[in-house]
């Protein structure tokens, strides 16, 4: 295992550790500035805007400089990031150090990603499902950290400022280890051809995916403490056991693969997932809502890396121009999942709005019924994400 690797690990790790870092954080804010469901969810609606918004700047940056130089500044840029969340005085700083930390988000992950590329190249072996349970881990790590800081009555000031002490202690040995990869000279294919039949099904899969993910990172700890009535700390470690029965199912996702194929794979995290949300909803006490979203964590934990996978091996265009079609249209679900529930709160409130993701996961594990994801002239082609 070289240095490079670990390194590229290591940067994994720390976006999980920053995202969860200022999730843990919202109920906080969001009563220390005064936000209102309906407020809340517009001004999350910033951070995956400003992701979608700096795909095609973010493909154009790794392709031309290569993903080294990128991953270094975006990462400190997304710590930054989070630290101007955690001190926002005012909801309209809150609104922009989110939008600089959803540009930054996506440098990272296109950048680390490509660095994750670059390695599995030069071992010959696949690492991408490691490397985003690591992420995982980084998230769990982060919600524990959160868990642990709000027992001691420390604030999101406090707490992000520890955390950009732990991301610059791992940075400053992982930066000088990346991988030296060079830029992409162009493959003839346009940035955004246009995309095949498979590839849309796998965009419109992701979009399903990731709309449910981004609705459980942003409102199941809001949903702890409203609906089922925990006091922060508990709620927070409710949230950690989500995050950490994440990192296990990505961990176990190629194994799951090998095992039973990508096909049962997906649907059985798609059924795990309705079943965890439906727990949660019909049974809001403690026990059976932090095992319920247990549940989701180990569910959704495989659907968007092997996803990805699947868009190497999808479609005949260049696996570079398959992963930005189909992370721009999960994307798109990460966007519209903020505000969506945030409205339905509002209306009909918390635990009815999360009908919606659990009618979206059952969707997804419907659609798969009897659909191949891979061509079969493609199924032999090396997976890159």
């Amino acid at each position: 295992m070289g240095a490079d690797h670990v390194a590229c690990a290591l940067f994994f790790f720390m976006q999980g550790l920053c995202a969860s870092t200022w999730a843990a954080r919202i109920p906080a804010i969001a009563e220390q500035l005064g936000l209102s469901d309906v407020v809340l969810g517009s001004v999350l609606f910033c951070a995956p805007l400003a992701s979608w918004c700096a795909m095609p700047v973010a493909g154009f940056l790794v392709g031309r400089f290569g993903s080294r130089p990128v991953l270094r500044v975006s990462a400190l840029y997304q710590a930054l990031g989070v630290v101007a969340i955690g001190w926002a005085p005012t909801p309209w700083a809150l609104v922009a150090a989110l939008m600089a930390y959803g540009i930054a988000n996506t440098l990272v992950q296109i950048s680390v990603n490509a660095q994750a590329v670059a390695t599995e190249r030069r071992t010959g072996a696949s690492w991408m499902a490691t490397y985003h349970g690591l992420w995982s881990m980084g998230a769990f790590a982060g919600a524990a950290l959160a868990a642990g800081l709000m027992a001691q009555q420390i604030g999101p000031k406090g707490h992000v400022t520890v955390m950009l002490a732990g991301v610059l202690a791992l940075y400053a040995w992982g930066a000088r280890k990346l991988l030296a990869d060079p830029p992409d000279r162009g493959t003839g294919v346009k940035a955004w051809a246009r995309p095949d039949r498979e590839l849309v099904t796998l965009g419109g899969l992701a979009f399903l995916a990731m709309f449910c993910e981004t609705a459980m990172f942003d409102w199941s700890g809001m949903y702890m403490g409203r609906v089922v009535q925990l006091p922060a700390q508990v709620a927070g470690t409710a949230y950690a056991a989500m995050m950490a029965a994440m990192a296990i199912g990505r961990f176990g996702a190629d194994v799951a693969v090998g095992r039973m194929g990508l096909l049962r794979t997906l649907r059985l995290g798609g059924a795990l997932s309705v079943l965890g949300m439906g727990l949660a909803v019909l049974w809001p006490q403690a026990l059976p809502a932090s095992f319920g979203f247990t549940l989701v964590g180990l569910g959704l934990a495989p659907l968007v890396p092997l996803l990805m996978g699947a868009a190497g091996r999808a479609t005949a265009l260049p696996p570079g121009v398959a992963l930005a079609w189909t992370s721009t249209l999960g994307f798109a679900g990460a966007m519209a999942a903020p505000p969506t529930l945030g409205w339905l709160s509002a209306h009909l409130g918390l635990r009815v709005a999360f009908v919606l993701p659990i009618a979206l996961a059952t969707t997804f594990a419907l659609g798969l019924r009897g659909r191949p994801l891979v061509r079969p002239d493609l199924a032999n082609r090396p997976a890159i994400g």
